[in-house]
């Protein structure tokens, strides 16, 4: 009987159906088997058995020609062997200095064997025994790490969602951020940028139901939904600027994973850098100064810090300090209301220190510059700062703000109003951000913030959506030192995005490197005695706090809580004799000039013992928007929110319009 040949046609899908399931079959059937299982914990003994080879085909070199032939054989065979191993340990990661330790090891030991006679069975197995020995020395450790699997108990299959997790960035937004349960459902992402360690894609938002303020607020959703650090993730408005579209990037390995260490002051038109992006394209920087489209049409910017405790404000408000003067036409003021121990670098090397009683003091000069450098600017037609050794601009750094601002409320706004084009900055660090934080004035936070604001992790949940510009919620930061976000300010500088201030290990050093310059004439002559003074209350300040320090260590309660006593402690505890004028200061100096006479301010409006009664007096008296009332009320944003609430519901006020109240009739 005929055979007869059939011949099966598969269409090309069954046909790449097949040949898959037999690679998965040759797979399995590989994974099966001992060799394969142990082959993680076999590699030390491979690399043990190729380097015994090689020394068998050294000895039949020796065996062939002179022992010390063969040694310098297997010396030149060092060489090529280490290149290679040096090669491998480099893309070793974790394990680079014991594959280096165990090349350098073979080595010296195939060196060594090719010495021996070739002839003796004794030698080759003692050469054995030696190079076993290294072996299991120094793959003990790459043994402790890779166990051997139990054949019983065979790994449980992996869950799907972590499948999910090990694929591209795209896919895991689909499944858990762009569902109906994620953060921003239907949105996607396109424009895939990946390479080097990095993923960068185009957000497209749903247009008129998700917003970029949407996008940043669920930032610790968006983390969690992709599992990855936020640290390792920049979210940010798309360049394009369009208003559905934002930029993300994940980095597989994050530049600002380490502490930055601090290498100098980094200055570039008028923008002090003070460290890397999280995605490591550039540098975060803050923005002191603007040129003008004219010669002395410049502008001269400050800022705000907000960060929580152990966060890294100081730090960076020293390096902030460093770049300042390092400029040579800046000179930086500081006030600190806890006696200098914010920064004992800064307020030892600062052209002008005070402690909280001595901030009236610097506002009062601070008030008199700005009137006098108005005046210059009118006289020579000037309508900005460009600032210069010969007339630099002044910084002051004001630690605590908070109560700073607390006195002197409306002094301190009309200042910081006018203070940009006179080139006077304040740069203030709290730990929040609110009302309360500026003595509940709205224009001196707006006027500080209108130049740059920096925010790190705080322990506050009320901070969130109070930074104008950022709405990533500074809880949900990492509590990494340095670790924080700077705000875009309009659309002309900086970046929205992640990033971690350089590290300023010694700030004292790097200050004494960068000496202020001395003041303009008219400015140090505006400065009155308070300025002109401040070295020698300065140096008694430090002083006193010496002396009452001392005062209270010997237990001398009297002497540690006043002036007197403390003055007559230092000088007894410094040359056992009591003086009258212990501290020896010279007189002020008498001033030739006559500073001119200011206005009085108009005193603030004592604190409310009853914020609710107090709304509804001002809105008696005719006030209805909401920043009158704030401001009338001295009441924070919150605490407002929270009485005009309770005052509708109760039917005592009514809401008439967008941000507009009255009380009700009847």
């Amino acid at each position: 009987m005929a055979t007869k040949s059939v011949t099966l046609v598969l269409s090309e899908q069954d046909a790449l159906n097949v040949a898959a399931q037999a690679k998965a079959a040759r797979v399995e059937r590989r994974q099966g088997r001992t060799i394969y299982r142990l082959r993680r914990q076999a590699a030390p003994w491979y690399y043990a058995l190729a380097v015994f080879a090689f020394a068998e085909v050294l000895w039949l070199v020796s065996a062939l020609s002179t022992t010390s032939a063969a040694v310098w054989t297997a010396a030149l065979a060092a060489i090529p062997l280490g290149i290679v191993g040096w090669t491998i340990g480099r893309n070793a990661g974790a394990w680079r200095r014991r594959v280096w330790a165990s090349n350098s090891a073979a080595n010296a030991w195939l060196i060594w064997a090719a010495s021996m006679d070739p002839a003796s069975l004794d030698s080759h197995s003692l050469a054995l025994l030696v190079l076993m020995l290294v072996t299991m020395g120094l793959a003990a450790g790459w043994w402790k790490a890779n166990r051997i699997p139990h054949p019983l108990a065979p790994s449980a299959p992996e869950p799907e969602e972590a499948k999910q997790f090990k694929g591209p960035l795209h896919q895991r937004w689909t499944r858990f951020v762009a569902s109906s349960r994620g953060p921003l459902p239907e949105s996607y992402l396109t424009q895939p940028d990946i390479s080097n360690g990095k993923q960068r894609y185009t957000i497209q938002l749903v247009p008129g139901q998700q917003t970029q303020t949407l996008a940043l607020s669920s930032l610790d959703r968006i983390s969690s939904g992709l599992n990855v650090p936020i640290k390792n993730l920049v979210l940010e408005p798309h360049p394009n600027e369009l208003p559905t579209q934002m930029r993300i990037t994940y980095v597989e390995k994050s530049p600002i994973d380490k502490v930055v260490l601090y290498d100098g002051p980094k200055v570039d038109e008028g923008v002090i850098q003070i460290g890397p992006y999280g995605d490591g394209e550039g540098c975060a920087g803050w923005r002191y100064w603007t040129r003008g489209e004219v010669p002395m049409g410049g502008s001269w910017w400050g800022g705000a810090i907000i960060a929580g405790m152990g966060s890294g404000k100081s730090r960076l408000m020293e390096l902030l300090a460093v770049g300042t003067v390092a400029t040579g036409h800046a000179v930086a003021w500081f006030i600190d209301p806890q006696g200098g121990a914010s920064s004992p670098a800064l307020a030892k090397a600062a052209d002008w220190y005070v402690d909280l009683d001595g901030a009236e003091k610097m506002l009062t000069a601070l008030e008199s510059i700005c009137e006098w450098r108005s005046k210059e600017m009118a006289a020579n037609g000037w309508i900005g700062v460009d600032p210069s050794p010969e007339r630099p601009g002044i910084t002051v750094f004001i630690d605590e703000a908070h109560e700073v601002f607390a006195e002197n409320t409306d002094r301190w706004t009309k200042l910081a109003r006018k203070a940009r084009k006179v080139g006077i900055a304040l740069v203030i660090l709290s730990q929040y951000p609110g009302l309360s934080t500026f003595g509940g004035s709205e224009p001196l936070r707006a006027a500080v913030m209108a130049g740059n604001v920096v925010a790190m992790r705080t322990e506050s949940r009320q901070n969130g959506q109070l930074l104008v510009g950022l709405d990533v919620d500074p809880l949900t930061l990492p509590a990494i030192p340095g670790f924080g976000y700077t705000v875009r300010r309009g659309n002309e500088f900086g970046r929205t995005a992640p990033f971690r201030a350089e590290y300023v290990k010694v700030p004292a050093e790097w200050l004494a490197r960068y000496p202020s310059p001395e003041l303009d004439p008219v400015s140090a002559n505006a400065g009155a005695a308070n300025y002109i003074n401040r070295r020698s209350d300065m140096d008694s300040a430090m002083a006193l706090v010496r002396a009452q320090v001392e005062a209270m260590k010997n237990g001398d309660l009297s002497a540690a809580s006043g002036l007197v006593g403390a003055i007559a402690t230092a000088t007894k505890v410094a040359t056992g004799k009591p003086s009258a004028n212990p501290l020896q200061l010279p007189p002020p100096p008498v001033l030739t000039l006559v500073k001119p006479a200011a206005a009085a301010p108009r005193p603030a409006p004592p604190e409310p013992a009853n914020g609710r009664e107090a709304l509804l007096a001002i809105l008696a008296n005719g006030e209805t928007k909401t920043k009158d009332l704030i401001e009338g009320a001295r009441l924070s944003e919150t605490r407002f929110r929270q009485l005009i609430g309770e005052l509708t519901t109760a039917k005592l006020v009514e809401k008439v319009g967008r941000g507009v109240y009255r009380l009700v009739e009847g």
